[in-house]
């Protein structure tokens, strides 16, 4: 709940997740349910957006925000936000040091590990 962060909320409360859930659900048909996808894609910058507004809003509306912050400030900080975490990512990419992440509708269990991609081994357990 990126809002939740963003208004720096003491809790997530019932009313800040059904506001996720409604975000999520306008934008499920806004962009068009199917029988193989009944909500939006979690990498859509734009569902992202949406839902951290909502859920910051709610926040805001039911006391438990420690920041009050318009939806429009809102929206400029996930995007700021979500904007620099995709840069950080793709540099880890381009550096090897993580996967690709899986196109859109696949799931992250069906990705390809990369090649350069290494397991930390484990501590030997003592006692």
């Amino acid at each position: 709940f990126r809002g939740a962060l963003d208004v720096r909320a003491r809790t997530i409360s019932g009313g800040m997740t059904l506001a996720a859930a409604d975000a999520l659900t306008q934008l499920a048909r806004k962009q068009g349910l199917r029988e193989d996808r009944v909500l939006p894609f979690a990498s859509d910058e734009e569902t992202a957006v949406r839902v951290a507004v909502a859920v910051g809003r709610a926040a805001c509306s039911e006391g438990v925000a420690r920041v009050a912050a318009s939806a429009d400030a809102l929206e400029r900080e996930a995007r700021r936000t979500i904007s620099r975490v995709r840069e950080q990512l793709e540099t880890l990419v381009r550096a090897g040091l993580i996967a690709t992440p899986p196109e859109r509708g696949r799931r992250c269990l069906d990705a390809p590990r990369a090649a350069t991609t290494r397991r930390v081994p484990s501590r030997p357990r003592s006692g």
